[in-house]
């Protein structure tokens, strides 16, 4: 037959000898059939098992049947869970069986890449000469790892934020490569571990830590410990990563080597749904939602109340306030803010609308909004200033509207509220000492173009002359009209009132001023009492072009030792008083008036003839002489 096989037998018996005979041993006979006709080729192991670390692994073919021939087979590597010029390099060829050669190798290179859990790869034979395949024609090569790997259960996980402490395991896959402590020469398998912040903050939402964990006798498990901060803020959910790093042979720290933790927060947030709120008059009422954010899974509570901004209750609004409460699952809740309606256009009024007394919750922001109240039944247009035309504009030169003056100002408007403007025509008119009104254009009349609500004013210049005397108002009296979608619509009148020509406006301080003489054999000048010694200037208009100062009954032991600095709200200052008159000479009750415009000067003793002079009542020119004296 053609079956491959080795030498096998049967037996011949003789049995039941008739004619009187007599068996005689050997009775029995064994016939051995020799195979000189079939050979086969197959592997010595359908499995075979090498660690990475040896290098070279060699896998025998064995013959069966007839040897006294020569043979050959072809073989190659195939990829499984190991992979070619990874984990081994691929090899293939013929392998040749000389007569009578029971057994051929064949080698392959393995690559140690620190594998952390085993893998395989497969030979297979083929194209036999001189012989058949036999049954292992194929062959498994078990690749064991070298390395413990280390790593996390996941990438990723999740913790509430009230936990307390969260435990995050950390495993060993080989947990045989684990050194066995037997004593203490031996070198435990450790691993460190640190921790990071991504969305949260070490100290504010955990705790950062690390260290490392050790590996011996078989221990599969470990875990890192990391407290999580149950603060008191609505932050959402928080992220922060820990991280495996450095692990000493035969570890390895393989994928998952970082973990992700989610601190999902436990607090409740009551706030607005959003800072401010706008409302047309004309609505009616306007809706103010509340919102609850991360844990929802409570009944939580919060009060609400409105409160005057630039709208007042009872004329623009109604007040209101109340609680308001979120039940499991509910993250919406909404009140009511109920407007009163007006017949006049007004600017934007504000609401003020605050939370507060949070159960079950905590504020978070926005907890205060203002509810803005818009009037779209007309357009509010209000002054905006005004100013000389340059060049030319004020013939004087001197910043005033003098009597009978003729000048050029640009007067300015904005919108204060309701709709913008795109079409306003103002009017000057011939009242209340203004004559003769025109503009560049030939008429009383300009157009503002672009008024938009809150947004620049807009100029236009004007001509006319004022009529009055020195020191009377006059008032430049605009009516205002909006041509809109072929409609006229009124808007009523604007003034910019001015007084005409200069006028004196006094103010006093009539309280004392104690002058205090500086220490004996001090560098350190005395103070009055009080300092500084204020006057209070109020309701200025127009230009300030002249100022006087004007010190009352001054009294004191020397008058060259008195220094008086005049300070303006800007902190710009004068000194108008410092080292006049004689030293060693008193001055009493002597009123001093101050003015640039002065012709007489206070007497000092470096000037010839005048040291022995001392002061006396009158208007002199600022005196300052000598170093600058220091005021604190």
């Amino acid at each position: 037959n053609n079956i491959v096989q080795g030498t096998v037998s049967f037996s011949v018996s003789l049995t039941n000898v008739t004619g009187g005979a007599t068996l005689a041993p050997p009775t029995n006979a064994t016939v051995s059939i020799l195979n000189n006709i079939n050979t086969g080729v197959e592997f010595e192991y359908a499995t075979n098992t090498f660690s990475e670390t040896n290098g070279t692994a060699v896998i025998l073919v064995e013959r069966e049947g007839f040897v006294s021939n020569s043979i050959s087979v072809n073989f190659a590597t195939t990829n499984g869970s190991a992979r070619a010029g990874v984990n081994y390099d691929a090899t293939s060829g013929t392998l040749l069986f000389a007569t009578n050669s029971l057994f051929a190798p064949i080698s392959v290179t393995l690559l140690d890449d620190q594998l952390t859990s085993n893998l395989t790869f497969g030979i297979t034979l083929s194209s036999p000469t001189n012989a058949q395949l036999l049954a292992p024609s194929n062959t498994v090569i078990v690749v064991e790892s070298s390395r413990a790997g280390l790593s996390f259960t996941n990438s990723a996980s999740s913790v509430f934020k009230n936990v307390g402490i969260t435990a995050i395991p950390v495993v060993c896959n080989n947990t045989n490569l684990e050194p066995v402590l037997v004593n203490t020469n031996v070198v435990p398998l450790t691993v460190s571990y640190f921790t990071a912040d991504g969305t949260g903050t070490a100290g504010q939402d955990y705790t950062a830590e690390s260290g490392s964990l050790v590996f011996t006798n078989g221990t599969a498990t470990n875990y890192i410990y990391v407290p999580i901060l149950n603060n008191s803020l609505i932050t959402g959910e928080r992220t922060f990563t820990v991280s495996l790093t450095n692990a000493t042979a035969p570890g390895k720290v393989i994928f998952p080597g970082t973990q992700t933790i989610t601190i999902i927060d436990s607090n409740s947030g009551l706030s607005f749904s959003q800072p401010s709120y706008t409302v047309i008059r004309s609505g009616g009422t306007a809706l103010i939602t509340v919102v609850r954010t991360d844990n929802t899974n409570v009944v939580s509570s919060v009060v609400f109340s409105t409160a005057n901004g630039t709208a007042m209750t009872n004329v623009d609004y109604f007040p209101t306030n109340g609680v308001l409460t979120f039940t499991n699952g509910v993250t919406t809740n909404t009140f009511t803010v109920t407007l009163i309606s007006s017949t006049s256009v007004q600017p934007d009024k504000t609401v003020l609308l605050a939370l507060s007394s949070p159960t079950n919750g905590l504020l978070a922001p926005p907890s205060a909004a203002i509810l803005t109240i818009h009037d779209t039944s007309g357009s509010l247009v209000v002054p905006a200033g005004s100013t000389f035309v340059q060049p030319g504009g004020n013939p004087n030169g001197d910043g005033l509207i003098d009597p009978n003056e003729t000048v050029s100002i640009l007067f300015a408007f904005r919108a204060e509220g309701g709709n913008t403007i795109t079409n306003l025509e103002a009017t000057l008119l011939p009242l209340n000492g203004v004559t003769s009104p025109t503009s560049p254009n030939g008429t009383a009349t300009q157009v503002y173009s672009n008024l938009f609500v809150d947004g620049p004013s807009e100029s236009q210049p004007y001509t006319f002359t004022a009529h009055g005397t020195n020191g009377q108002q006059i008032a430049a009296t605009f009516a205002l009209q909006e041509q809109y979608g072929g409609s006229t619509l009124n808007l009523g009148t604007n003034l910019f009132t001015y007084t005409l020509g200069t006028w004196t406006m006094s103010f006093t301080n009539t309280n004392s001023v104690v002058i205090n003489p500086a220490p004996i054999n001090s560098s350190i000048a005395g103070m009055a009492k009080p300092y500084p010694s204020v006057i209070a200037v109020s309701n200025i208009v127009g230009t300030v072009l002249k100022t006087t100062i004007t010190l009352t009954n001054l009294t004191f032991s020397s008058e060259y030792n008195v220094n008086a600095l005049l300070v303006a709200p800007s902190a710009a200052d004068t000194l108008f008083l410092s080292h006049a008159g004689t030293p060693g000479i008193g001055v009493n009750g002597v009123t001093l008036t101050f003015s640039d415009t002065a012709t007489n000067t206070l007497p000092y003793f470096e000037n010839p003839g005048q040291d022995d002079l001392t002061f006396t009542n009158g208007t002199y020119k600022p005196e300052a002489n000598g170093a600058p004296p220091s005021f604190p």
